[in-house]
């Protein structure tokens, strides 16, 4: 499976899951920033009004997602580096 494709397309491979993490990291440093923006509002508000619930309910989902593309995008470099596992989207 992955061991019979050759060096070029690993290399290919490789360089598009790494272009992924990176993308990923970008957006969750600018991520931080909306995040401190909305805990700001959030706490300004104060948790107890609802606009206020609404930016704390926003920060953490904006930064929850923003994670878990950043995890899967490590995983899937991972495991083509360390196993030789080409995630389908890239065979």
């Amino acid at each position: 499976m992955a061991s019979e494709s050759c060096p070029a397309d690993r290399i290919k491979i490789e360089a598009a899951l790494r272009r992924q993490l990176a993308e990923a990291k970008e957006i969750c440093e600018l991520t931080k920033t909306k995040v401190a923006r909305l805990h700001a509002i959030a706490a300004d508000l104060g948790l107890e009004t609802p606009d206020g619930c609404v930016a704390q309910r926003n920060a953490l989902r904006l930064e929850s997602e923003a994670l878990r593309a950043h995890t899967e995008a490590l995983q899937r470099l991972s495991d083509f580096v360390l196993r030789r596992k080409i995630p389908r989207d890239l065979v």
